[in-house]
């Protein structure tokens, strides 16, 4: 499943689709950043409405959303 966090305002940190780098390596965990309002925004929110995605609430005290464990 695919987790994506709520930051301030209702703006939301969703991962961009993996990309390959000059060597031809994987570039993944890369996130950007989906304005409340967007049409992108609302494509995220169904997809968390339809249980597809899941959403991590914002927690003020904490910089970021969440944090995943390293990958393997």
């Amino acid at each position: 499943m695919v987790r994506i966090g709520e930051l301030e305002n209702g703006d939301l940190f969703v991962p961009v689709p993996a990309e390959r780098d000059a060597d031809g390596q994987v570039v993944d965990g890369i996130m950007c950043r989906v304005a409340s309002g967007t049409d992108e925004h609302a494509g995220w929110m169904r997809g968390v409405e339809a249980g597809r995605v899941e959403l991590v609430k914002r927690d003020p005290a904490r910089k970021f959303a969440w944090m995943d464990g390293p990958r393997s």
